[in-house]
């Protein structure tokens, strides 16, 4: 996967290590956004980064949460019926 590392998807990538989904496999997240020159180069993000067992898990559960909240019948979306 190649990305443009701007300041913004730098903070967004520590938030999810911070959160143990991802783990670094080398380097600092800092050192990666000047590799991508302040996210004017694509790097792939695959070198340095990989997803967590947790990450999976979390990734997995939401995969299943949203399979089954597209399977039942939104009722909030219903309209509401005036007697």
């Amino acid at each position: 996967m190649h990305d443009y590392l701007s300041e913004k998807v730098g903070d967004e990538l520590r938030r999810l290590r911070d959160l143990k989904l991802i783990a670094m496999k080398s380097g600092y997240v800092g050192y990666l956004i000047q590799l991508s020159d302040y996210g004017k180069r694509s790097i792939d993000l695959t070198k340095y980064f990989e997803v967590t067992d947790l990450g999976k898990r979390f990734l997995e559960t939401r995969e299943k949460l949203k399979s089954k909240s597209q399977q039942q019948p939104n009722s909030s979306q219903e309209t509401p019926k005036i007697e």
